[in-house]
């Protein structure tokens, strides 16, 4: 089953698109007026008009008599024109006296509805008001008319809460219900309740002005929360926005650094979680670099025999555990379970139960904190050596002539003085090597005993080996020299080489060879310029697109490995304690697919850097090497959530290795990487508890210490729906849907939820978002347009594989960065010195909307950044940054900003160097002139917009979240759409038994529609055609080309009632469970063209055995299928089996059949040795003579009139005399022996 994921392909349903989200609607099917008539605005049923603007009231008018409003006082202010709203008799309103400078408005008129004037404008220096106006009632406190003696009432919107009338939107009534218009709290930008915004501007259309802004909560998310911010104690806080800077003070739970969750009031049920659709899940990055003034996590101090742990679930002490008697035991956070302390790391407790020398104790009033481990937990119980680098450089034809190879060695030995080194240490021990590489491996001994370096040349490269071990890991310090001398020599020897033809998978074998030898783990960097091609392990060749341009429709093979030797290769490195990054600079093809296995699995990173130059994207090269050579970093790392009582980590994402469901491990784990897991409910939490998660990374260090890493948070619960909402981690919960992209077609279910437990008595017009989130819309419309999930005509196989691979190394901050770039005005920004504080200018919204001629914008977005240049901006400003007299003069080749002496530079640039710190890997500065033709790339990072080719802007997702959102709650019981695709369901068993009704009575277990469909659930619509019985069901079943689209109504009560009143069979009876080494096929027999073929009987099974050669007819059966279902009802009975295809042969001309069958090579034996049994039917050990009597009587009641035995059960036609068959017609409820539960009939109905 497809739940629209956005990265998948799928074949759109008339009037939907492709993720599973309906169009809005059309003119030829919605019922709206033709195109040559004025529009409705949607924002509500069309009998109301709702504007609501902070200058302006809320009108509602529902078919009113004509009214006389005395004429107000001047105001200064132009009067607005007058509206003519639809439905109702003309009223006349006097202008006033004077204008009040406003625009004039044109008039809007609605089809099939009398016009109606308008009031004026209230004047903009009153107060807003709230008015709330019924059906059948004039409007209240119009300007300048008395009030219609009803006393004002407040907005009916809960406090913390966002809501807006979205355009776009089909009017929705409720039945019984007269439509109402309801009025809007105070404007988001003025304290107290949100808006409804509900701004109509001339073209009717949403005015983003007024909908919930990244910006703008960005800001005021810093007002109130930068500075110092407290974790929280005995529960964490729920943190800052991810762009708001701050210091972290730990307080017992972890910093937000550290580990965040989507959820700060978690529910104590799965069910409040489940009707949520909110997730629960972690982000946890262990590494990350504290900013000033913030606590690295410190060292604590061990009993004798390691860190002190709880003995039944091996949770580390921490600040949550509980101390008892005396001080002797504490008890488990975790578990519940009682430990008893070492005598060496005893101490009393207070009168509040604390350790008196707890603030010598990081684990006892930290969050995070670490421990040297011991021996017990090293490989081989000893001590590992200090890691090592290992750099491997492609030295082939293409390497040299886009001057890698010089820039590379120029600039190594610099590049060697950043080596990562612990805190206390003065200098790195770690150990470097260095290998050459094309089709040949070239090894260097640089060992300081040596007066100067040596080549050795390894040719056979199907058979690598190292020949020596001594020299060729050494310490960079000691061995500068010889590093130098190598360096000066690499280009000389290899500048005319005309190699083109290069290896890859031996060098990283010989490269996790000289580290096994010498018992370190460590990391590979490898330095690559084209495909593999050379005749070596690992060897690949092109495929796919010629041009590799991803224009042309690509075989799907293309973006899926198409060997497994990377993907074993990565194994091999993690069981090692290795991990590689890739640097790939690439002029072509180079199957970026089948290399980045070996990079995520082994916890490394990919760089790309196409049709690299040396002379323009060296500086970019290095920066990122730098980067990754002396970033903190952790090696042959393993890293295990635990989690409190009731919940229990279930699914994992990022970039390393599980080879079990609870540990994460990594050949190595660094400052920028962050994993993400997903907590599952195993119980109801308890009441008025906290819930807690501990994180601990045991990890080799930079100098071979062993560490161990924790990370703890406590959580609060709750069993109310409010809470929930109150305190949601937004950028947590946008990287889960980010990295679970199928998620995404979830989020209208957070709003409707909400929109049902929380605000039950809003407008039904009116879109309500809680306040964590009310910038849900704009991530969402960002994500579904997002060049990682669903790729581009313009980006290449290679692009495509790269971004997917980016996406599950992503940490929250390059997510949130990725999903809604930073705009900076910058012509104001200038830096008088180096010791002047740089000021920097706040946002702009990303729409190009915002960008103003006279200005120029610095533009971040994930890897991306541009210098955008109105035509109009300041002269002066072009002259201090380009040294040119005139904009047409700008030279936008360069790469990066010039650098002259003046303010205005020297602040650009530190502006710059400031934005390149925060991305994913250094970009260089793009420089896009206004209506120049990059300015159309440079749109689609404007998230805000829609630009071609793309299906989403702001406004757009917002009505479209709409719309789900009201389509939902328009129907009593919830419903939702499922993308069934034929190539998920060609070789399986979907697994549902539906009623008459179509109502689901059973859902097989380890079929595809386990997890997804619930019983109770109502088939209602397919590919937009209405359902009603099962043979409708059917022929879509058994019809449909690619796509079947089904829209299903959930009724979550409905479920218990059902299994109280139906008996199922058992597990192991009849269902059809597909078992290891057999496939399953759905084949289609016809009267008029088929062969004989007999059947025999082997338990529960009815097998194909024998098929009569020279018949002539089709033939898709072969000997050894099994028959599990005959027109989607099950059978394990072979005179049942005979009657039901006999029945259905001469009464319909054809029958449907599930077969099962054989394809390992152990199945096959096993069919075969059944086969070959002289007595076919062979009783079970639970099946009686008391089940064969079952058998016959369940046959009897098939009537059968004379009808004779014959050879074959099937003939070539109909033409062969075939007495008529008389079947039953209440065939849904046949009964058939069971294998498992011996004397129990079970009743089986119909199953698809």
């Amino acid at each position: 089953l497809s739940m629209g994921i956005p990265d998948q392909t799928s074949t759109s349903t008339p009037g939907q698109t492709p993720l599973g989200f309906p169009r809005p609607p059309s003119m030829d099917v919605s019922g709206y007026p033709p195109m040559n008539m004025p529009k409705i605005p949607l924002m509500g049923p069309p009998a109301q008009l709702q504007m609501n603007t902070p200058e302006q009231l809320q009108m509602n008018f529902v078919r009113q008599q004509p009214m006389n409003v005395p004429v107000q006082q001047p105001m200064n202010m132009p009067v607005q024109q007058l509206i003519n709203a639809p439905g109702q008799v003309p009223m006349n309103f006097p202008r006033q006296a004077a204008p009040m400078n406003i625009p004039m408005q044109q008039p809007m008129n609605f089809p099939g509805q009398q016009s109606m004037n308008m009031p004026v404008q209230q004047p903009m220096n009153f107060p807003r008001q709230a008015p709330m106006n019924f059906p059948g009632q004039a409007p209240m406190n119009i300007p300048g008319q008395q009030p219609m003696n009803m006393p004002m009432q407040q907005p009916m919107n809960m406090p913390m809460q966002q809501s807006m009338n979205v355009p776009g939107q089909a009017p929705m009534n409720i039945p019984g219900q007269v439509p109402m218009g309801m009025p809007g709290p105070p404007s988001i930008d003025m304290p107290g309740p949100p808006t409804i915004m509900n701004e109509v501007k001339q073209n009717n259309k949403l005015d983003p002005e007024h909908l919930p802004s990244v910006v703008k909560v960005r800001e005021d998310d810093k007002i109130e929360k930068s500075g110092f911010f407290l974790t929280g104690y005995p529960t964490a806080e729920l943190p800052p926005l991810i762009t708001t800077e701050c210091t972290f003070q730990d307080q017992g739970n972890a910093s937000p650094r550290f580990i965040q969750s989507t959820l700060y009031n978690v529910p104590t049920t799965s069910d409040i979680l489940n009707v949520s659709h909110l997730p629960f899940a972690v982000t946890c990055r262990p590494f990350t670099k504290p900013m000033v003034n913030e606590l690295t996590p410190p060292i604590a101090k061990n009993s004798d025999n390691g860190p002190v742990r709880c003995q039944r679930c091996r949770a580390y002490m921490c600040p949550f555990m509980k101390f008892t008697d005396g001080g002797r035991k504490f008890k488990c956070s975790f578990c519940d379970g009682l430990t008893s302390i070492p005598d060496d790391y005893f101490c009393h407790i207070d009168n509040f139960g604390r350790r008196v020398d707890m603030m010598d104790h990081p684990e006892f009033s930290l969050g995070s904190y670490e421990f040297v481990a011991n021996e017990s937990y090293c490989r081989n119980n000893v001590q590992p050596n200090a890691p090592a680098f290992i750099f491997m450089l492609d030295v082939s034809y293409n390497a040299i002539q886009n001057g890698l190879v010089d820039i590379f060695c120029k600039n190594f030995k610099n590049l060697l003085s950043q080596l990562p080194k612990n805190e206390n240490q003065n200098k790195s021990t770690m150990k470097v090597g260095f290998v050459t590489y094309d089709n040949r491996l070239h090894f260097y001994n640089l060992s300081s005993k040596s007066k100067r370096p040596e080549m050795s040349i390894v040719s056979d490269v199907n058979d690598i080996f190292i020949p020596y071990v001594e020299g060729f890991l050494v310490d960079a310090s000691e061995a500068e020299g010889n590093i130098e001398k190598i360096l000066n020599e690499i280009p000389n020897i290899f500048g005319t080489s005309k190699v083109t033809e290069i290896c890859f998978g031996p060098i990283i074998q010989a490269g996790l060879y000289a580290l096994k030898t010498t018992d370190r783990s460590g990391k590979i960097f490898v330095f690559h310029t084209s495909l593999p091609t050379y005749e070596a392990p690992g060897k690949l060749v092109y495929r796919g697109n010629k041009n590799n341009s991803g224009i042309d429709k690509e075989d799907p093979a293309t973006l899926s490995s198409n060997v497994d030797y990377y993907t074993n290769l990565g194994k091999e490195c993690v069981k090692n304690g290795v991990s590689v990054d890739l640097f790939l600079f690439p002029n072509s093809f180079i199957d970026i697919t089948s290399l980045s296995p070996l990079i995520s699995i082994s916890g490394g990173h990919l760089y790309k850097y196409q049709y690299f130059n040396a002379s323009n994207e060296g500086e970019l090269f290095l920066s990122d090497l730098q980067k990754s050579i002396s970033r903190k970093i952790g090696f042959d790392a393993i890293m295990r959530v635990r989690t409190s009582y009731g919940l229990r980590p279930y699914s994992f994402y990022g970039h390393f290795l599980m080879q079990n469901s609870t540990d994460m491990e990594f050949g190595s784990i660094d400052s920028d990487k962050e994993v993400l897991i997903d907590i599952q409910y195993d119980d109801k939490l308890p009441k008025d508890s906290p819930c807690y998660i501990q994180a601990a990374l045991l990890y080799t260090s930079v100098s071979g210490e062993r560490r161990i890493c924790i990370h703890n948070i406590s959580l609060n619960t709750t069993n109310n729906y409010s809470e929930v909402y109150k305190k949601i981690n937004n950028d947590t919960l946008i990287t889960y849907l980010y990295k679970y992209g199928e998620s995404i077609i979830k989020t209208k279910d957070k709003e409707t939820t909400y929109r049902d437990k929380c605000t039950e008595n809003s407008p039904i017009g009116q879109l309500i978002l809680p306040e964590c989130l009310k910038l849900l819309p704009v991530y969402y419309g960002s994500i579904l347009k997002n060049d990682g999930l669903i790729g581009g005509s313009d980006l290449t196989v290679d692009d495509k594989a790269w971004l997917r691979h980016l996406i599950g190394g992503l940490t929250t901050n390059n997510i949130i960065s990725f999903l809604y770039p930073r705009i900076i005005p910058v012509t104001g920004v200038c830096l008088e010195n180096q010791n002047t504080e740089l000021y920097i200018p706040s946002e702009v919204r990303g729409s190009y909307e915002y960008l103003k001629s006279n200005e120029a914008y610095l533009i971040k977005s994930g890897i991306q950044i541009f210098l955008w240049i109105g035509q109009e901006v300041n002269i002066e400003w072009i002259q201090s940054i380009f040294n040119v007299d005139d904009y047409t003069d700008i030279n936008t080749s360069i790469y990066d900003i010039p650098e002259y002496d003046n303010s205005y530079s020297r602040g650009l640039r530190q502006l710059t160097k400031i934005i390149k710190n925060d991305v994913v890997c250094h970009s260089k500065v793009k420089i896009v002139l206004q209506n120049d033709p990059l300015e159309s790339w440079m749109k689609r990072f404007l998230v805000e917009d829609r630009f071609s080719g793309q299906s989403y802007s702001y406004v757009d997702a917002l009505c479209t979240l709409h719309r789900e959102i009201l389509s939902k709650k328009s129907i009593k019981n919830n419903t939702f759409n499922l993308i069934l695709k034929k190539i998920l369901i060609q070789n399986e068993i979907l697994g549902i038994t539906p009623s008459e009704n179509l109502t689901i009575i059973n859902i097989q277990k380890g079929t595809l529609a386990d997890g997804i469909f619930k019983i109770g659930d109502k088939i209602c619509n397919i590919n937009g055609k209405n359902v009603s019985n099962i043979s409708e069901l059917e022929y879509f079943f058994n019809t449909f080309i690619e796509t079947l689209n089904i829209t299903v109504e959930r009724n979550d009560k409905q479920e218990n009632i059902l299994k109280k009143q139906l008996s199922f069979i058992g597990e192991d009876e009849c269902s059809i469970v597909k078992r290891e080494g057999f496939d399953y096929f759905n084949v289609m027999l016809f009267a008029n063209n088929h062969r004989k073929f007999k059947l025999k009987d082997f338990r529960n099974r009815i097998i194909i055995s024998k098929i009569k050669k020279y018949n002539e007819g089709v033939c898709n059966i072969q000997v050894g299928d099994q028959i599990c279902c005959i027109n989607n009802m099950p059978v394990t009975d072979k005179k049942v089996c005979k009657k039901l295809i006999k029945h259905f042969l001469m009464n319909e001309g054809e029958v449907s059949l599930i077969i099962c069958r054989p394809i390992s090579g152990k199945a096959i034996d096993e069919v075969n040795e059944i086969l070959c049994k002289k007595k076919y039917y062979q009783t079970s050990l639970k099946m009686n003579d008391d089940i064969k009597e079952i058998i016959k009587r369940e046959c009897k009641r098939i009537h059968q009139n004379n009808v004779n035995d014959v050879t074959g059960i099937l003939s070539n036609g109909l033409n062969e005399e075939y007495q008529t068959v008389s079947f039953d017609t209440n065939i849904q409820e046949f009964k058939i022996a069971s294998d498992t539960e011996g004397k129990e009939l079970k009743k089986v109905k119909r199953k698809f």
